[in-house]
């Protein structure tokens, strides 16, 4: 398989997902905003944060793209293939902006459950209301760590005057990396033990009050980015080992074709998110009845033209063409 090839698989793949992605997304958030009950009202914010992130996501992606290869010197080249790209050296710290911001989407889009795991907790098992500044706030803090490591990146990546690659040594951002990504499974046990030391009646009497549905939409959206992680890892153990990507092809075309699960739960999202909510599908399948059966009305109306009707109007067009003759 030639690299033109996996690139040109990439390319495909990122506009598909682009394309379904942002069908999807304002689906979900014309269900949310119009059809959320009032008992789901208070997760309308988590689940369209989920949404607007992921739609933003999939934009960066189709406009910045970036590719990580490992010489034998041990330096990481990175090549941009997004559709913003700038042929001129002194423009391409423009497309590397871009390029650091579509990561920072990544981190927002893991780092998005842990804000929406402590909102939900608060609000069920603490019965305390969180208003949307306060939840907003929340969002922000836990965004301090990526908002960190994005900048040292930038710094790490930034390309000298007169040259024409972005060459790193990205050491202190790689140990960075490797802190920020045990943020979610540390925070997810930290609650988890905190729960083991309530009362078993107050978790049961709570747990009735809590949303089934938007508690397994929550589960399954956080799994999701374990396909992330494997990406993660996999970029960084080329990083940390100094591999030479440029000597086995299939090592080169797996570090390609490793990008696409960071952005492929964007566009898989509300599908979860509706398969696992009942009340939203039913509305969806609802509404494609309707389109369906609209579709059926205007064919039969076309077909319920009689052949004599229809043999009228064709005498009646020739005669008026023999007139004019």
């Amino acid at each position: 398989m030639a690299l033109s090839t996996v690139r040109w698989i990439m390319q495909l793949t990122k506009w598909v997902t682009f394309c379904f992605g942002v069908l999807m997304n304002g689906i979900m958030i014309r269900l949310i905003v119009r059809h959320t009950p009032k008992s789901m009202r208070n997760y309308s914010n988590i689940l369209l944060q989920t949404c607007f992130t992921d739609l933003a996501l999939l934009t960066m992606t189709l406009l910045f793209q970036k590719y990580t290869f490992t010489t034998a010197k041990g330096e990481n080249e990175v090549l941009l293939d997004g559709l913003v790209t700038f042929s001129e050296p002194e423009h391409q710290n423009w497309c590397l902006l871009g390029a650091i911001a579509w990561i920072f989407l990544v981190y927002v889009s893991l780092f998005g459950y842990v804000s929406q795991f402590i909102y939900r907790y608060l609000l069920l098992n603490w019965d305390k209301k969180i208003s949307l500044c306060a939840y907003f706030l929340l969002f922000l803090a836990i965004l301090i760590f990526p908002l960190v490591y994005c900048v040292n990146l930038f710094f790490c990546y930034f390309m000298p005057a007169g040259s024409s690659r972005f060459l790193d040594d990205q050491s202190t951002a790689d140990i960075l990396g490797l802190n920020i990504s045990d943020r979610v499974p540390l925070t997810g046990y930290t609650f988890k033990k905190q729960a083991k030391n309530m009362s078993t009646s107050s978790i049961a009497i709570k747990m009735i009050e809590m949303n089934k549905q938007i508690s397994r939409n929550l589960v399954v959206q956080a799994s999701m980015p374990l396909f992330i992680y494997l990406s993660i890892v996999f970029l960084l153990c080329l990083i940390l080992l100094k591999i030479d990507t440029h000597k086995v092809n299939w090592l080169q075309y797996f570090n390609l074709l490793s990008i696409i699960p960071m952005f492929l739960p964007s566009a898989l999202n509300p599908i979860v998110t509706i398969c696992v909510i009942k009340n939203y599908q039913i509305i969806l399948v609802n509404d494609i009845k309707k389109i369906v059966k609209r579709f059926k009305l205007l064919f039969a109306r076309q077909s319920a033209e009689s052949p004599v009707e229809k043999w009228a109007v064709l005498t009646k067009h020739s005669i008026h063409l023999k007139t004019i003759a």
